[in-house]
């Protein structure tokens, strides 16, 4: 799902907010009031939180509970998301709250402020619907009925996302002024679009772009997987959860050594699913881009997709962005991972850097594959229901790595000998 440059920038929700009035400084919450609102968004007694005294003690551990909401097994319901970022943002905790968001985002390890900001930013925007199956027939109505939207995004060679980079790019360009007003503002009207609407580029499967109330920035890539139905949930398609194998993919990042963008289990106006970071300033490589490639991030990519057994590392699941002259690599869409019931085989492709497979495993990266790292990725794995053979195949594949680093045999010879060893364990 390779991007372009995306106006408008990512609006940092919140961190707009308005100074509190004199009115809301008089109502500054006892401590028992926010206790209890601390309570009811992260479970914890207000008896246990009378042992925390300080406001700022009280902050800390607010935010260490929404980061644990966020690595949780756990779809954080809608009504969560609003609850736990308007506690940030009430008065107590408002100053510090916009202080945090005044750091870049790392699109790693968003802070959890800025994770329940954005997102609620993003449901602020589809707050005049009852149900997300609402806001899907709405994004259909508008682009049904209105034909510049439509032809956009019916013609191959265009994209919702080229159309906001040229009017950005011509903003002040006196040829285009009768145009671009007006286009920006059926743009960011549209309630929601699909990946492919704004991409340009083919899922099978629904997948959506989140995006900001006020600005309409792009802020997550929502994947839903099952809607709510009757006293439960109905899966959309397959026969499993496969969201819950993308949070687990990035929940075994936890040391945050691997380029995956950040992936939440959440429950959006009933469909569940997963939400992974929208990654902006991305660029599609072109001829002699190689050279500039991280070859340290590809490998760790690589080291990554043998650990956990990806069967579908493809062209679209890479995002390029460049910084101070080098081409940093992100890998994205995990769904795949860890699952040897789907009978698939492993798919690493990207034919242009075929040179960076062409060399030995960076010695720096033996740490990916350390006892202490394994047995934690056991752990995250066992915890999130994935079975013994992927298990067992992580253990398997971070001996054939660590033996190559040591030895120095070239990436794609290691890459080789997997692929077939897994086609073997999978018959």
């Amino acid at each position: 799902m390779s991007t372009e440059s995306v106006p408008p920038k990512r609006k940092r929700a919140g961190s707009d907010l308005p100074p509190p009035s004199a009115q809301e400084v008089s109502k500054k919450s006892t401590n028992a009031a926010l206790r209890g609102e601390i309570s009811n968004c992260f479970g914890v007694s207000v008896e246990a939180l009378k042992k925390i005294d300080i406001t700022g003690e009280l902050f800390t551990f607010c935010v260490k509970e929404a980061q644990r909401l966020l690595d949780g097994t756990e779809h954080i319901s809608t009504e969560k998301i609003t609850r736990v970022k308007q506690l940030f943002f009430g008065i107590d905790f408002r100053d510090k709250s916009i202080a945090e968001l005044q750091h870049p985002v790392d699109p790693i390890s968003p802070h959890p402020i800025y994770v329940f900001s954005s997102l609620d930013d993003c449901l602020a925007k589809l707050s005049p619907y009852s149900g997300f199956r609402d806001v899907i027939a709405a994004r259909t109505s508008y682009i049904d009925n209105d034909a510049q939207i439509k032809g956009i995004i019916d013609d191959p060679a265009a994209s919702i996302q080229k159309i906001y980079k040229f009017c950005e790019e011509h903003r002040d360009d006196s040829d285009y002024s009768s145009f671009i007003p007006g286009t920006m503002d059926k743009l960011n009207k549209c309630p929601l679009y699909t990946a492919k609407d704004f991409l340009g580029t083919d899922y099978v499967n629904e997948v959506y772009i989140l995006r900001g109330e006020v600005e309409s920035a792009p802020q997550w890539v929502f994947k839903p997987t099952a809607q709510e139905y009757q006293d439960g949930y109905l899966l959309l398609q397959g026969d499993s959860d496969t969201a819950i194998h993308e949070c687990t993919a990035h929940a075994l990042n936890y040391h945050k050594k691997f380029p995956i963008p950040a992936t939440y289990l959440v429950d959006i106006k009933g469909y569940r699913g997963s939400v992974q970071l929208f990654i902006d300033n991305t660029q599609d490589l072109q001829g002699g881009d190689e050279g500039r490639v991280s070859v340290l991030d590809m490998q760790k990519i690589l080291i990554y997709d043998l650990l956990f057994s990806n069967t579908d590392r493809h062209p679209g699941n890479y995002l390029f962005r460049l910084s101070e002259g080098i081409i940093h690599v992100y890998g994205i869409d995990h769904d795949s991972c860890m699952g040897f019931g789907m009978g698939k085989l492993l798919k690493f492709e990207y034919i242009i850097l075929g040179a960076v497979f062409n060399r030995a495993f960076m010695v720096e990266l033996e740490e990916l594959v350390s006892d202490d790292n394994l047995q934690r990725y056991e752990e995250i794995m066992a915890e999130r229901g994935i079975g013994n053979k992927a298990i067992d195949w992580m253990y398997y594949s971070a001996k054939c790595v660590r033996q190559a680093i040591q030895e120095e045999t070239l990436a794609k010879d290691v890459f080789s000998e997997l692929k077939d060893k897994f086609e073997e364990e999978i018959r």
